[in-house]
This record gives C-alpha cells, sequence and structure tokens, in this order.
C-alpha cells in the first residue's frame, strides 16, 4: 500500500483514470512475483554450489555427500514454480495488453485523459517489457533445474552401478 500511495501522492493527476487501479494491481503482483523469481534463482545458486556442478566450478563432488532428498525436493519446487508462475506471466501478459486498449479507447473518447493515458501506456509498456524479461528468466531457471535433477541422477546412477 505505500507504494500505491506514494505512486499517486507523485503521479494525482492519474488518481481518478478509469484504468489506474486495474494497472496498479498487476504492477504490485510483478513486483511480488520479480522477488519470488529472485528468491527462486538464489536456491538454484545454492544447489549449483552444494553440487559443485557450475561451469566454472572444476572439482567433482561425491553424490553421497549430498543431501539428495532435499536437493530433489528443492528441484521440483523450482520447476513446480517456474511452470505456475510462466503461465500466470502469460495471462498477465495478456490483461495487459487489453488494458493498454482501454487506456487506448479512453484516450480517443475522452480528450481530457490524453496526457495521463500516455504516462499510464508507458507504465503498461514498462510492465510488459517486465514480464517478457521474466518470461526469459524463467526459462533459464527451468533449464538450470533440469540440469541439476540430470546431473544428480546421472551422479546417483554412476555411483550405484559402481559400488553394484
Amino acid at each position: 500500500m505505500p507504494s500505491i500511495k506514494r505512486f499517486v501522492t507523485t503521479n494525482p493527476q492519474l488518481a481518478f483514470h478509469p484504468m489506474l487501479i486495474p494497472l496498479l494491481i498487476m504492477d504490485l503482483e510483478t513486483d511480488s512475483t520479480l522477488g519470488d523469481d529472485q528468491e527462486w534463482t538464489s536456491i538454484m545458486f545454492q544447489i549449483e554450489i552444494k553440487t559443485q556442478h557450475r561451469p566454472t566450478y572444476t572439482e567433482t563432488v561425491d553424490p553421497l555427500d549430498l543431501d539428495l532428498a532435499s536437493i530433489v525436493q528443492q528441484l521440483n519446487g523450482c520447476s513446480s514454480f517456474v511452470t505456475l508462475i510462466g503461465r500466470e506471466t502469460e495471462a498477465v501478459l495478456i490483461h495487459l495488453r487489453q488494458v493498454r486498449e482501454a487506456i487506448s479507447d479512453l484516450q480517443i473518447r475522452s480528450p481530457g485523459l490524453e496526457v495521463v493515458s500516455r504516462t499510464l501506456i508507458k507504465h503498461v509498456d514498462f510492465l510488459t517489457e517486465s514480464r517478457k524479461n521474466l518470461l526469459l528468466r524463467l526459462q533459464n531457471l527451468q533449464r538450470r533445474s533440469q540440469i541439476q535433477l540430470a546431473f544428480v541422477c546421472s551422479r546417483l546412477t554412476t555411483t550405484f552401478s559402481a559400488s553394484g
């Protein structure tokens, strides 16, 4: 709420635009989702450190020294998050396009809203680009989680084949 209050206070001319509230809701949700993405990216980085499976690492780790159940659980959680947020982001992109069209229509019908509408359209465009970038980050996170899962499975197979 403080960010909404700050936004409206610094842009009082926007306060009465009918598309402001839906846009602010999408903005808050986007901000929250970007925070979740950063959290899962951090978790993925920690997994890569534990498994020593990153392009810059040359040492190997014994899979039996790893808490594989926890790693697999985290990787599955990451994969679920990526799938859910990816679909949500696609829906938000559709909604942003609809909001942009609605703002443009209002701008044409109500010349008094022209300046405010241009400001909101810029904000919609910014959120659209943020969501597109988020989709790219999610694709990268999904690939990283799949690589880690394949690495863990490969190490387990190799270890148990050698000891069997």
